[in-house]
This record gives structure tokens, C-alpha cells and sequence, in this order.
């Protein structure tokens, strides 16, 4: 699901609104993946450890993103942005991250070269 999120980033330029709130098609296709996100991690009854090294760091982004939407010139505008480049692309990060393995990566140059060195395994 992922993955066809990430093909559809040229998407942010089907743009439409729903009433006075405009959204873009990659909007939506964001909404879809955490959705499917959250429902996969309930039916599975599993529990998502938010502690990362990046919790504190992106609290900070966030936190200095709001005050730059509350110092912005044009307060509508600087809420666009703010969501379009900030909000979402963390609430997509967010959903990655605890999806991801957890394993370290293991380089295939113990093997001979078959396949190009940029392939990892796990």
C-alpha cells in the first residue's frame, strides 16, 4: 500500500476542495495507507512502539512548524503549507517506521558479486 502511495507523489497536483477545504489526490491516497495501517495493526491486536530516535526530533519540527504558521504573514496559507508539508509527510513517516524491520542490514560483499552492490539482504 505503500509503495502505491509512493507512486502516486506526482499526484499532489489533482487538486479539487470540498467546500472551502482543498485537497489533492495524494492527500487522500496518504489517508488510505494510515487507515490501512491502523486497521491492519488493530485486527493483528498489535501494539506500535512510537519511541524511536526520531520522537524528540520531529517533536521539535512540529512544534517550530506551528509557529511559523502562527507567524506567517498570511495565516490561511502558512495552515496549507504547514499541513501539505509537514503534517502529512511525518503522519506517512509515522506509519512506516514501525512497519519497517528492525534488523540491522547486512551488506552482500561476503558473497560473491551476482547481483549489484547497492542490494541488501536482511
Amino acid at each position: 500500500m505503500a509503495a502505491i502511495t509512493c507512486a502516486l507523489s506526482p499526484t499532489y497536483l489533482v487538486r479539487w476542495h470540498y467546500g472551502f477545504y482543498p485537497t489533492t489526490l495524494l492527500e487522500h491516497a496518504i489517508g488510505v495507507t494510515v487507515l490501512a495501517f491502523i486497521v491492519e495493526t488493530w485486527r493483528a491486536r498489535a501494539r506500535v512502539s512510537w519511541r524511536s530516535p526520531f520522537t524528540i526530533p520531529v517533536l521539535l519540527f512540529l512544534l517550530a512548524g506551528a509557529i511559523s504558521v502562527v507567524a506567517a504573514p498570511n495565516r490561511t496559507m502558512g495552515l496549507g503549507l504547514y499541513r501539505a508539508y509537514i503534517i502529512e509527510p511525518i503522519i506517512f513517516g509515522c506509519e512506516r517506521i514501525p512497519t519497517t524491520s528492525s534488523r540491522p542490514l547486512r551488506s552482500s560483499s561476503t558473497r560473491p558479486q551476482t547481483r549489484s552492490p547497492f542490494f541488501w539482504d536482511r
